[in-house]
C-alpha cells in the first residue's frame, strides 16, 4: 500500500512555544515551562515523531499474558544513573521514581584513574590534551589498556576530558529508566503532547516568528500540519536539526557536536539452567573488565529473568557488532557464545546456554575537538550551544544531552532543558529581549574590530587563531575586521571541522547597530 499525503490546505496553528522532540529534554522543558514560568497549557505543544515519549530512555520488558504488568528485563540504551548525575536523583525524589544502588568495583589497580595523567596545567587558550593521549605520552601500553577498560575502545582516544568522571556510586530504576519520562508526562496537560506528529522544517519567517511543518501520521497517510510560533526549542539529535531550514544559521554548533555510536550486547540464558551473573546489586556483583575481548564488560543483570549485560562497544569493536547484526541474530548468538567461551573465570555452560544475545545500537554524542581551540570548558561550550545564534535566530533553543557538558547521559537533557526554559521564561516578560540574562559570554553582543571577523552574525577571534590556522596566518589576517561569511562558504561550506572550529573561537554575536 502506498503512502499518501493530504492535498488539502494545511492546518495552520498559533502559540507562543513549540518544543520539537518528546524525549526527557523536551518533555522537562515543557514541564518547567508550566510550573516554574507560569505558561498557560494552550500556550505550548510538544511534538514528537514516534507513537511514544522519551528518546533513548527505552526500556524492553518481558511479553506477559492474562494481563500481568510487564517485567522489565533491561534498558536498550541509557542504563544507570551516577552520583554526579544530581538533577536525575532529584528528579527521582520529585517524581517518586524508584532507585537502587547498585555496588560499584574500584578502578582496576592496573589502570590510573584520568586526573593523575592531568599533571601540567593548561596553558591559557590552549585546549588541554585528553585522557588518552596524556597516558599515552607517558606508556602506549597504559594508554591502550586504560582505552579499552572503558568499554569505549577507540573512543576515548578522542574525546576523553581530563579528570572526567562519573562518581564511585550508581543506581538503576527497577522499573525502567523509561519511568522518568511517564512520570514527567503525567504532569503535563491531556493533548499538549502530540505523539505521531514529525516535524519535517522549522524556518523563520520574515516576521521574525518561525513555522515548524509537521507531518501527522495515520497509518499510511500523513497530514500536513503548520505550527507558528515565537519560540521554539528543538530538542532533537544534532543530526535531525541539521535537516531544518534555521541549520543555516547555527551550524557551528551544530558540527561541534560529533556522532559516535555506541553498542549494548544484552544476553539471556536459558532459565533454570546454569548460574548466571544475574541481578547482583551488592559487593558480589560481576563486574568484569576483560581488554583482550571484543565484549569488554560483563555486568550483572539488575532485574534478573537470566538476563545480563555480556558487552560494551564503541568505536571500532560497535562495527563489528553492527556488521553480525545484518548477518541474522543466529550468528549474533553463535559468536556471543564464541566471544563468551575465551573469557577466564565464566562459567564455560554459559555459553550453550544463551537463549537469546540482543544488540542495541544508539548514538553516542561528544563535543568534537576543534570546539576547543580558544580552551573553553566543555560547561562553557553548552550554555553556548543552548542559543546557537542569538542575532539571526532569537528565541530559538537546543536542548539535549549532545548539547550538554554531560554528553552521553540524561542528565545533560535535563541540564538543557532547565537553562531553556529560564530564558524562555524571561522572553516572555520582556517580549524584545534578544540576548536574554546569563547566556554565555560567548554569546553576548560583541564589536568588531581588528581582532576579529564575522561569520553569520557571530563574532569570531581572529588574532590568537592566525597562528594556528590549519591554511596559515595569510588568510586571517587578510580577513581581520571583516564578515568572512561569503568566503568561509566558498571554501568551507559544509565540512565538519572548519564550522566546529568556529563555535570554538567564537568570542561573541555582532551588536545590532554594527
Amino acid at each position: 500500500m502506498a503512502a499518501s499525503t493530504s492535498t488539502s490546505s494545511p492546518e495552520v496553528l498559533h502559540l507562543p512555544v513549540v518544543v520539537v522532540g518528546g524525549g526527557m529534554g523536551g518533555l522537562y522543558t515543557a514541564h518547567q515551562l508550566l510550573n516554574k514560568y507560569n505558561f498557560k497549557s494552550e500556550d505550548i505543544v510538544v511534538l514528537e515523531a514516534r507513537r511514544g515519549v522519551g528518546g533513548r530512555l527505552v526500556t524492553t520488558t518481558h511479553d506477559v499474558t492474562n494481563g500481568q504488568t510487564p517485567e522489565v528485563k533491561f534498558n536498550d540504551f541509557a542504563w544507570r544513573i551516577g552520583e554526579t548525575n544530581t538533577m536525575m536523583l532529584q528528579l527521582a525524589k520529585d517524581f517518586g521514581v524508584e532507585l537502587v544502588e547498585q555496588f560499584t568495583p574500584p578502578a582496576d589497580a592496573s589502570k590510573k584513574e584520568s586526573h593523575e595523567f592531568d599533571t601540567k596545567p593548561r596553558t591559557e587558550n590552549k585546549a588541554p590534551l585528553s585522557t588518552y593521549s596524556a597516558a599515552a605520552l607517558e606508556s602506549t601500553t597504559l594508554a591502550d589498556l586504560q582505552d579499552r577498560e572503558s568499554g569505549y575502545a577507540g573512543r576515548t582516544a578522542q574525546i576523553a576530558f581530563p579528570g572526567e568522571s562519573h562518581g564511585s556510586k550508581h543506581w538503576f530504576a527497577p522499573k525502567g529508566l523509561n519511568a522518568f519520562p511517564r512520570a514527567v508526562l503525567e504532569t503535563l496537560p491531556e493533548g499538549m503532547v502530540k505523539t505521531y506528529h514529525r516535524a519535517a522544517d522549522v524556518e523563520k519567517q520574515e516576521d521574525g516568528t518561525y513555522k515548524v511543518t509537521v507531518m501527522h501520521s495515520h497509518g499510511y497517510d500523513f497530514t500536513e500540519k503548520h505550527y507558528i510560533c515565537e519560540q521554539v526549542v528543538l530538542a532533537v539529535p544534532p543530526f535531525q536539526a541539521r535537516t531544518f531550514s534555521v541549520a543555516k544559521d547555527m551550524q557551528p554548533a551544530l558540527f561541534a557536536v560529533y556522532e559516535r555510536r555506541l553498542g549494548h550486547i544484552y544476553v539471556q540464558c536459558k532459565p533454570g539452567t546454569v548460574k548466571v551473573p544475574d541481578a547482583s546489586t551488592g559487593p558480589d556483583r560481576i563486574y568484569k573488565m576483560i581488554p583482550d575481548n571484543i565484549l569488554q564488560q560483563i555486568v550483572s543483570g539488575d532485574y534478573g529473568h537470566n538476563v545480563f549485560q555480556a558487552g560494551y562497544a564503541c568505536d571500532r569493536f560497535e562495527r563489528v557488532w553492527r556488521e553480525l547484526q545484518f548477518q541474522g541474530n543466529d550468528v549474533v548468538n553463535q559468536e556471543v557464545r564464541k566471544q563468551l567461551a575465551k573469557i577466564s573465570g565464566v562459567d564455560p555452560a554459559l555459553g550453550d546456554q544463551i537463549e537469546q544475545a540482543f544488540v542495541r545500537i544508539l548514538f553516542v554524542h561528544r563535543w568534537q575537538v576543534e570546539a576547543h581551540v580558544n580552551g573553553k570548558t566543555k560547561e562553557e561550550l553548552s550554555l553556548q550551544a543552548i542559543t546557537p545564534n542569538p542575532v539571526r535566530l532569537p528565541g530559538l533553543y537546543l536542548v539535549g544531552e549532545a548539547f550538554s557538558s554531560q554528553q552521553g547521559w540524561t542528565e545533560g537533557a535535563v541540564m538543557t532543558a532547565s537553562k531553556a526554559a529560564e530564558f524562555i521564561g524571561q522572553h516572555k516578560s520582556e517580549r524584545n529581549v534578544m540576548v536574554p540574562e546569563g547566556v554565555s559570554p560567548y554569546n553576548m553582543p560583541c564589536k568588531v574590530d581588528e581582532t576579529s571577523m564575522v561569520y553569520r552574525d557571530l563574532v569570531l577571534e581572529a588574532s590568537t587563531f592566525a597562528g594556528i590556522h590549519p591554511g596559515g596566518a595569510g588568510p586571517i589576517n587578510w580577513m581581520k575586521g571583516h564578515d568572512v561569511t561569503n568566503m568561509f562558504e566558498n571554501y568551507h561550506k559544509g565540512w565538519p571541522n572548519p564550522l566546529a572550529t568556529i563555535f570554538g573561537i567564537q568570542k561573541g554575536s555582532l551588536k545590532q547597530d554594527d
